[in-house]
């Protein structure tokens, strides 16, 4: 089985704190909101859905789905860097995240050879740049861009095998180096 230690290019919590480092604003209302409910989600992990444990009107309906995702797809990787995050960008900022991730995506998909096994994935866009073009109010747009995530993800088809999602990796690999790059 593999580790998802070595699968993102450094671990959430260190990945928060540079963001933190460089400026970025946090919500530290959510973050104990968020660490509250990881720590009695914890306590239940039998629970089926998230919505039981997490009753609150400050975390958004997409944020949910969003840590569902990780729940089902990547139960080790910490959700709530990601969450924190995304709420922290403005409008132009999840707009320019966004066109990394589809450029990333782009250059990434198309390193696979042009085989029938590699065919679906070569196939499959992360969401067209007009989609988040005309949104111009936070709310809204950390709403879509979330969205846009999970239908990226669930359209992986994923190995019983596994118990992980390559295209959620993908996500946190493309934000941990759009913030903070290697080189």
């Amino acid at each position: 089985m593999y580790s998802l230690d070595t699968l993102t290019t450094i671990n959430s919590d260190q990945f928060l704190n540079k963001i933190i480092k460089r400026g970025i604003k946090i919500d530290s209302d959510k973050k104990k909101i968020l660490i509250s409910f990881e720590k009695k989600y914890r306590d239940f992990p039998d629970s089926s859905d998230t919505r039981d444990i997490l009753n609150n009107d400050k975390i958004r309906e997409s944020e949910k789905k969003l840590i569902d995702l990780f729940k089902k797809y990547n139960p080790n990787l910490n959700y709530i860097s990601y969450i924190l995050i995304i709420n922290s960008l403005g409008v132009q900022d999840i707009k320019n995240l966004n066109r990394y991730i589809i450029i990333n995506w782009n250059k990434t998909k198309l390193k696979f050879e042009d085989t029938e096994e590699n065919k679906y994935i070569r196939s499959i866009n992360f969401s067209e740049i007009s989609t988040l073009e005309n949104i111009y109010k936070q709310n809204e747009i950390i709403n879509k861009f979330i969205y846009l995530i999970i239908e990226f993800v669930n359209k992986e088809k994923i190995d019983p095998n596994v118990n992980f999602s390559l295209y959620l990796l993908f996500i946190i690999n493309s934000f941990q180096n759009y913030f903070c790059p290697s080189n």
